[in-house]
């Protein structure tokens, strides 16, 4: 029973909190930001801000009151639940809008005209300041007050393992979303950087405003990613056990260095097609400047993890379920290079066999070009992993049984 009424009160809650929470922005919007402003919109606003908030309040007080009068309910993990997730969906907002705001400011600033295309007419600039804002503001708010929330928990109780389950997830994707957008952003100013110089310099997409995207996005991806991974870090080196051995984080890290392996081998591919291409007389495809960028951020990130996953297993013992996800990405990365490799190797077989019936034309060259780079490319991918994995299930300990 307690379980459905868990359920009951904090769907209530996370609803009936995020319809407030919009409806105050987009009224907020409406009248100060320059917003479409019709009566209808803002009478539809202020109606759900009247029908959402009291039914919130009242369910968030039940909620507080059962907390208070009994620590089974403090430490539900269906508490953990919506207090992580509700904070995931304040602080998703405010990444967004202050990205927008960035790269706004940054338009401006080389002169761009403040005029927003999907509304349809001419704003001034400090109205559309003005409109990302009120949601950053506005979500600020109710994530620092979900916040205090959350550290009041732990304050009167233990973490259980449920709500450092929800913990770890919200820090690793916040972390993993600021990295993501810190190593598209290198790759991308590492790319127009290129673009200005020999042929295709002028190709549409790549002037100033692109970079000031990018750059928008470096300024927002950074700190949300050293913010997070630095907590996570801390967390790991502190003093319980518990976060040592997570499988959650070395989940976040395998899949980091398994995406930023696949793409850097992938693209690596391309430039060695491209290569054999060049060696056989075929006309050039592509542009190295396009994949070339990939390979460098991604295998920045490899290396990178690669080193903290070494640097973990130098400060703890691995667990089972750490193992298990190690295996997990060494099975990966090793299946996919044998894959590849296979698929280059019985390729060049294939050119090979067919050209003893047909002339070695452009089509044979084109297949041997790019049978080729995948066979290159894939055999240290399935090598160097497979070989780890040998050396550890051939050992005569308990782990390598």
């Amino acid at each position: 029973m307690n379980t459905a009424r868990r359920w009951y009160i904090y769907l209530v809650c996370a609803i009936s909190l995020h319809a407030v929470t919009w409806a105050v922005i987009a009224l907020l919007r409406n009248l100060l930001a320059g917003g479409r402003g019709q009566i209808t919109f803002i009478a539809f606003q202020i109606a759900t801000i009247i029908i959402a908030l009291p039914l919130f309040l009242v369910h968030w007080l039940w909620a507080q009151r059962l907390a208070r009068r009994d620590p089974a309910e403090r430490d539900a993990g269906l508490r953990g639940i919506y207090h992580y997730g509700m904070m995931t969906g304040f602080l998703g907002p405010v990444v967004a809008n202050t990205f927008s705001l960035f790269a706004f400011v940054l338009w401006l600033a080389v002169g761009r005209p403040g005029y927003d295309a999907s509304q349809g007419y001419a704003i001034s600039p400090f109205q559309d300041v003005l409109y990302n804002l009120i949601a950053i503001i506005v979500c600020v708010l109710l994530w620092f007050y979900q916040q205090r929330v959350v550290t009041e928990d732990m304050r009167s109780a233990s973490e259980n393992d449920s709500h450092a389950v929800m913990r770890r997830l919200y820090m690793f994707v916040f972390s993993a979303w600021g990295m993501t957008m810190t190593t598209m952003a290198v790759i991308h100013i590492f790319r127009w950087i290129m673009f200005q110089f020999g042929r295709g310099s002028d190709v549409i997409g790549w002037d100033v405003g692109y970079l000031m995207d990018e750059v928008a996005r470096l300024i927002v991806g950074v700190p949300l990613w050293l913010i997070f991974w630095r907590q996570a870090q801390g967390l790991f080196n502190g003093p319980g056990e518990a976060e040592r051995e997570s499988a959650l984080r070395k989940f976040y890290l395998y899949t980091t260095v398994f995406v930023a392996a696949l793409s850097a081998v992938t693209n690596a591919t391309f430039i060695l097609a491209g290569l054999f291409r060049r060696i056989l007389s075929l006309p050039s495809e592509g542009d190295i400047r396009t994949p070339l960028p990939i390979i460098i951020g991604m295998a920045l990130l490899w290396v990178y993890h690669a080193y903290v996953l070494k640097d973990d297993a130098a400060h703890s013992v691995e667990s089972a379920r750490q193992g298990g996800v190690r295996r997990l990405y060494l099975y990966l990365i090793a299946g996919i290079g044998l894959a590849a490799f296979l698929v280059g190797l019985s390729g060049d077989l294939s050119v090979l066999i067919r050209s003893f019936s047909q002339s070695f034309g452009n089509a044979l060259k084109e297949s041997l070009a790019w049978f080729t780079a995948a066979l290159i490319a894939g055999l240290p991918v399935w090598l160097l992993p497979w070989r780890q994995a040998q050396v550890e299930a051939v050992a005569l300990t308990p782990d390598g049984v």
